[in-house]
């Protein structure tokens, strides 16, 4: 989870549900409970521990944000579809290859379970170069988004 941006956020556009943050660095784990607190958001709860291990004792999923896997990808896609009910929607951000190759790999293999697409995230910084601004693109991101049938 981070330092809980995305999960903050979730909490508080959902309010009447609730916010699972997974995170096993306790620096991590501290921001997210301070910006947490800073928003108000009584409807997040962090988890301390790596996934897919800190899958284990929660409730039925709505909706998975996965921003990092620690190449354990597929266990973790394993657990949450037999967490998630039907209709139930996996969004997994992906900054290198083979994570984008591990998501469709996996969704491929279980097609009769999914729909999916892909897409990719360009952004670019104006720089000042001599009297020009110049767009300077940075790393792209890809966005896998996945329902259960």
């Amino acid at each position: 989870a981070g330092t809980g941006s995305l999960s903050v956020e979730a909490a508080r556009l959902a309010p009447q549900g609730h916010v699972y943050a997974i995170e096993k660095n306790p620096e991590g784990i501290a921001l997210i409970k301070e910006n947490a607190a800073r928003f108000s958001t009584r409807n997040l709860t962090v988890v301390e521990g790596a996934a897919p291990a800190a899958l284990d004792g929660l409730p039925p999923l709505d909706v998975a944000l996965i921003g990092g896997s620690g190449r354990r990808l597929p266990e973790i896609l394993d657990i949450i579809g037999t967490r998630m009910h039907s209709g139930g929607r996996i969004v997994a951000n992906a900054i290198t290859m083979q994570t984008v190759a591990a998501c469709l790999d996996y969704f491929h293999a279980h097609a009769e379970l999914y729909t999916y697409e892909a897409i990719q995230v360009q952004i670019s910084r104006l720089e000042r170069v001599g009297p020009y601004d110049m767009a300077k693109a940075l790393n792209p991101i890809y966005i896998i988004t996945a329902q259960r049938k």
